[in-house]
């Protein structure tokens, strides 16, 4: 574990500017009250580990070339930023109270994991791997199986690549619509854009947008999404109301 600070001599755990947990295996760790620029685990195994009251401007669960592993370990209270995620596997693991933003997990797999009372930001979660990556896994398909999103926050969070929802428990939200099959839902937006033919240019054009978003969802075989109405407005409340009748 590489821990730098900013201050020379004594410095108390809010000093640290940034923490790295390289080619480690940890079990029953503490991390508490840390205010950091970087988290960084290089091929490195925690298990059971607490992270608790920290902020951090850009976290990296799994760098290097091998994956790392987060087995039965608690976040709570926490701030994180994600630069790029890497090679990551989450299991067990709980987020409660946390903020997560920029989680674009191309190698992040997540299973069985609970984020009771957490926001999710700007996150799109991957079933496939996506081999730009420096050393690209050695897998096809990410694990994503189990979790518990019930009582999370999600605010501009994407899907691809084959997750299936339906093994997710999803938040339970007015402004959420949950997309049983993206192909069926857009033959109902194609239906919903033929009737706008004397409608106002904007309608016209929300409407086409989303039925490119769920043509590449189709395509890339994410066939179960969800929606947030809010960003497609009245085009998103008649999808609803076309699903549900």
């Amino acid at each position: 574990m590489k821990v730098k600070v900013e201050t020379k001599g004594a410095a108390s755990s809010a000093d640290l500017r940034a923490l790295t947990i390289d080619h480690q295996h940890k079990t029953g760790e503490r991390f508490e009250g840390l205010r950091l620029t970087a988290l960084t685990v290089v091929e490195s195994s925690l298990s059971n580990c607490v992270f608790s009251r920290m902020r951090t401007r850009s976290v990296c669960l799994g760098a290097g070339r091998t994956q790392s592993a987060f087995t039965d370990c608690l976040f709570e209270h926490c701030e994180f930023t994600f630069g790029a995620i890497g090679n990551a596997r989450l299991v067990r693991c709980r987020f409660e109270s946390c903020s997560l933003e920029n989680l674009f997990g191309t190698e992040l797999e997540v299973l069985d994991c609970a984020f009771p009372k957490t926001t999710i930001r700007k996150a799109v979660f991957h079933g496939q791997t996506i081999s730009a990556a420096e050393w690209p896994a050695r897998r096809k398909n990410n694990k994503f199986t189990g979790n518990d999103f019930s009582s999370t926050r999600f605010v501009d969070v994407d899907f691809r690549g084959g997750i299936d929802l339906a093994d997710q428990k999803l938040p339970n939200s007015d402004d959420l619509l949950y997309i049983p099959d993206t192909l069926v839902a857009l033959e109902l937006v194609k239906g919903i854009c033929a009737s706008l033919l004397n409608s106002d240019a904007e309608n016209r054009r929300q409407c086409h947008a989303l039925a490119g978003a769920l043509e590449f969802y189709g395509k890339s075989n994410q066939r179960t999404q969800i929606l947030q109405l809010g960003a497609w407005g009245e085009i998103g409340r008649e999808l609803r109301r076309r699903l549900t009748s």
